[in-house]
């Protein structure tokens, strides 16, 4: 087929039919058409463009869409089918943005009068019905207000704030004259203001931006400047309303404090209220009504700000439950103004759905957040209706109101391919914010970003999209509603399997932002604990996966430089320890002077000798808390030229300190070391899959034993020796436990390997008669195997489970009669395993740490346990009658997680290391 030309008739028909698709359905069954016309099977479009048979019959049936350039798709279809014009071209890629954009397929008639998950606009003012006296209240106050003043609207999440600001609120004001600007924060809180500035001003966005940054008081875009002959504001005259929707996203969405200070004081200024600045009071010009939206559960940050405790207590408009006679209106209205007809009793019944349980006020119809939930169902039922009925068979088919949701995101979920299942999982944690302090909100992500998260994944979000669960915009997307994150069981679970990873993965996408931002300044990255925090999270194989390319840059960037940094040390520590050689061979050379040279020269040799025990024993004092070793020797030396009291206090205060040798491993993150109970021989092993051993016939001298162990294929996390001295288990990152036989110590060699865990196993320990290993794992679950003959090793049972999130770490008692198991769900649970093959569950869980349990210990005699957790302390149970567990309370002082505890072969001390890079050594509560 020739080329196309703006004069053919076809060009423009062509255009006219582009120009009209809103819908995936529209481009899919436009796309065919011209594929038809040129005489094409999807299986020739298919070959010509190299794209599997069943991607291109779902583009061409309007399943799903093509992705986003690169590689742009799209164009190569166009251009199979005979389309090559660039203007065409450009028609059809707005085309495929405007369906990316739709949440689904139009309707005919006078419009949709339910809207689900999403809020209601401006343009949707017509079908927004219940909150009428509240909207007239908002409005009452904005025209009592025309000389500007801020006002706040707070209400829980889903209590359908954003529809009353901008469905009731904004539609109002312009109905009477006014000229409202209405944005939400997202990331950069100062240019969507500006944004919505530059609309009236006709001036660049980031100029906007610039100026009300430099002069935040002054709000030079909403009031007149000094110089009013030379030019005024924009805005002078007009009746202006900033509505701020969602303003609990500058707090959530990465903003940095100074830019959330400016973001407030400019809308202060613009608001009318006075600031101080260089001691003076300053009261701009009023020149707008600010009316900030924002959810409850932020009021401790917001308060923060004297200008919105001053709002939140002076003006403040609550967005409480709607009664029954406003959720009534908000039902009944649009379906009579859509002429639907509604079956007797479905108002009754979905009154009642949604009415509380237990005792409430009579005025109080429904729970706080359960707004989008009846309009997801009343959307559902009328879509199951064909748009003409609401029935009460539709609505019990959705699942009604909590379960509408949940099905339609099983729907869309299902839907699905495995691997399409995985993406979607990546893609809807990454939209989700975790924080400690506040409730999971949803998040903004780039577009960029999303495409980063892996092949495929734009197809995954164009089914989400289409159920409206998920909102893409021309830059950016989001979950459609808040409600969604409870709503859907599979997502809460998702959330709470990993909602520490979350928070780490957050933490490392704001930094790496951050660090691209700065240029990929050095300074930026991640250094010491948080360093090690994200490589372990990252080192776990979904984790790594669920990183984008930025991310992994920082990453690995961050792990490039801390090595050179260590290899700096290192260089200054064979420096230091040359600078020894030195020294010792000037006190040999010194020494071996002949007697008369001694004689002449014994007072100017004296002055040197003190001179360098000074010396010494300062680069002593200055490398001690870097490498102890090295300082003990200089010290020495030091001493030993000479005993004076500089080199005497250095000797005492080497020896006072702890006793270090340093043993060098392979290069990454080492995560586990483990000791023979005779302490002969000590095991370590980490980031790179090996195992290594070394001999300890003296004290501070480790002898390495062969070659590493080699044969895992991840990260090993746990290392433990069997009792007798004669087996080594190793676990990590590959899901399996590997049994070493090192009863000949020269010569350790693989004895066995055990499978089952169905994720990360994070801890194993032996059983005092070395019959049983235990295994926790990520699966949320912990296994039992039967390791009395290590190359026929077996399961013992079934799994233990009960815990909901990654098991951490797991003891046997010292009699062998209990397992204990520390898990990310903040508990843990002791189980009787005399006999093994049938666990019986001891007692309810032990609650009382605040996050993971990393780590668990039994006292010697077992009448006691100990927990390390990341909330910072080491929580304690007296075990006297195990079957009921009494806390005795817990010991503090770590600044950080706690990651290991152990008790003192006496049981009266306990060790707990921790993130802080301190070692606490208490006394033990508990009898």
């Amino acid at each position: 087929m020739g080329r196309a030309t703006p004069d053919d008739t076809t060009w423009g028909i062509d255009s006219e039919h582009v120009g009209n698709i809103r819908t995936r359905l529209e481009f899919g069954r436009e796309l065919t058409r011209i594929r038809e016309r040129a005489g094409l099977t999807v299986r020739d479009v298919a070959r010509m463009v190299n794209i599997p048979v069943s991607t291109a019959g779902g583009y061409f049936s309007g399943t799903h869409l093509p992705p986003v350039k690169p590689p742009d798709i799209l164009v190569r279809i166009l251009g199979a089918c005979g389309i090559d014009d660039p203007e065409m071209l450009d028609r059809w890629r707005r085309a495929l943005t405007r369906a990316r954009r739709a949440p689904g397929p139009r309707r005919a008639g006078e419009g949709t009068p339910y809207r689900g998950l999403a809020r209601f606009e401006p343009e949707h003012a017509q079908w927004f019905h219940g909150r009428e006296k509240l909207v007239a209240d908002l409005v009452e106050r904005a025209v009592a207000n025309t000389g500007g003043g801020l006002l706040t609207v707070v209400g829980p999440s889903g209590s359908g704030k954003s529809s009353l600001l901008r469905a009731g609120l904004v539609a109002s004001l312009s109905d009477l004259g006014w000229r409202p600007l209405i944005l939400a924060p997202g990331l950069r809180p100062m240019l969507s203001l500006a944004e919505q500035l530059a609309a009236l001003t006709g001036d660049d966005a980031r100029k906007i931006a610039a100026r009300l940054s430099a002069e935040p008081h002054l709000a030079p875009e909403l009031t007149p400047p000094s110089d009013a002959d030379q030019t005024r504001s924009a805005l002078a005259g007009e009746r202006i309303a900033i509505v701020v929707d969602q303003f609990e996203e500058v707090f959530t969405a990465g903003a940095d404090e100074v830019e959330r200070q400016t973001f407030v004081t400019v809308l202060a200024a613009a608001a009318g209220l006075p600031a101080a600045r260089d001691g003076a009071a300053i009261r701009p010009g009023p020149a707008a009504l600010v009316v900030i939206g924002m959810r409850a559960d932020f009021y401790a940050a917001a308060l923060r700000y004297p200008q919105l405790a001053e709002a939140l207590q002076n003006a403040q408009v609550v967005v409480a439950p709607m009664g029954e006679a406003e959720l009534r209106r908000a039902i009944v209205e649009p379906a009579r103004q859509a002429k639907l007809t509604v079956d007797d009793g479905l108002v009754e019944l979905l009154l009642r759905d949604l009415r509380p349980p237990g005792d409430v006020p009579p005025d109080v119809a429904h729970d706080a957040g359960a707004l989008p939930l009846l309009s997801h169902a009343l959307l559902s039922t009328w879509e199951r209706g064909g748009g003409a009925s609401l029935t009460t068979a539709d609505y019990r088919d959705t699942g009604g109101i909590r379960g509408a949701v949940a099905r339609t995101a099983e729907e869309a979920y299902a839907s699905l391919t495995p691997l399409q299942q995985q993406l979607a999982r990546r893609l809807f944690l990454r939209l989700v914010h975790v924080a400690d302090d506040v409730a999971d909100t949803r998040r903004y992500v780039p577009h960029t970003q999303i495409r980063q998260a892996g092949d495929g994944v734009q197809d995954v979000l164009d089914v989400f999209v289409g159920h409206r669960l998920i909102t893409a915009q021309a830059d950016r997307v989001t979950i459609t509603h808040e409600a969604l994150l409870t709503a859907w069981p599979r997502l809460r679970s998702w959330i709470d399997t990993d909602r520490a990873g979350l928070r780490i993965h957050r933490q490392l996408t704001a930094a790496a932002e951050t660090w691209r931002g700065l240029g990929r300044d050095q300074s930026a990255l991640y250094r010491g604990g948080r360093l090690t925090i994200a490589t372990e999270w990252a080192a776990e194989p979904d984790h790594h996966a669920e990183l984008d390319p930025i991310e992994r840059e920082f990453l690995d960037a961050s792990i490039a430089h801390a090595l050179a940094e260590q290899q700096t040390a290192r260089r200054r520590s064979r420096r230091m320890q040359q600078l020894l050689a030195a020294l010792t061979a000037l006190l040999v050379a010194s020494a071996g002077s002949t007697a008369f040279a001694l004689q002449q020269r014994a007072a100017a040799d004296e002055q040197r000798n003190l001179a360098v025990a000074r010396q010494v024993a300062t680069v002593a004092n200055q490398v001690r808390a870097k490498d102890a070793a090295l300082a003990m020797q200089l010290s020495l030396v030091a001493y030993r030229i000479a005993a004076i009291p500089e080199s005497r206090s250095s000797l005492l205060n080497s020896y006072g300190s702890p006793t270090v040798t340093r043993v060098m491993g392979p290069p990454g993150v080492m995560q586990t070391v483990a000791f023979l109970s005779n302490g002969g021989l000590m095991a370590a092993a980490g980031s790179d899959g090996d195992v290594r051993l070394w001999t300890l016939p003296h004290a501070g001298r480790p002898v390495p034993v062969g070659e590493p162990l080699s044969g895992h294929t991840d990260t090993v996390y746990s290392l433990a020796f069997s009792p007798d001295g004669r087996m080594l288990a190793s676990a990590g990152g590959d899901r399996t436990i590997r049994l070493w036989d090192i009863s000949d110590q020269g010569t350790p060699s693989a004895a066995g390997i055990l499978s089952g865990p169905a994720n990360t196993v994070y801890s194993v320990a032996f059983s005092p008669d070395g019959r049983t290993l235990a295994a926790g794992s990520a699966d949320n679950t912990v296994r039992l195997f039967d390791v009395t003959h290590p190359g026929a090793a077996r399961p013992l049972g079934s799994a233990l489970k009960g815990f909901t999130g990654f098991v951490q770490s797991v003891a046997f008692s010292p009699d062998g009669r209990f397992l204990a198991a520390g898990s990310a769900d903040t508990t843990v649970r002791l189980w009787d395993v005399r006999r093994p093959l049938t666990p019986i569950a001891v007692g309810t869980p032990l609650s009382g740490a605040a996050k993971t349990v990393y780590s668990v210990a039994f006292r010697p005699d077992g009448k006691a346990l100990a927990a390390g957790s990341a909330d910072g302390n080491v929580h304690l149970w007296d075990l006297v009658r195990p079957d009921r567990p009494v806390s005795v309370g817990r010991l503090t002082g770590p600044g950080t997680w706690v990651n290991s505890v152990a008790f003192s072969p006496d049981g009266r001390r306990i060790a707990a290391a921790s993130s802080d890079s301190n070692l606490p050594y208490a006394p033990p509560c508990g009898r």
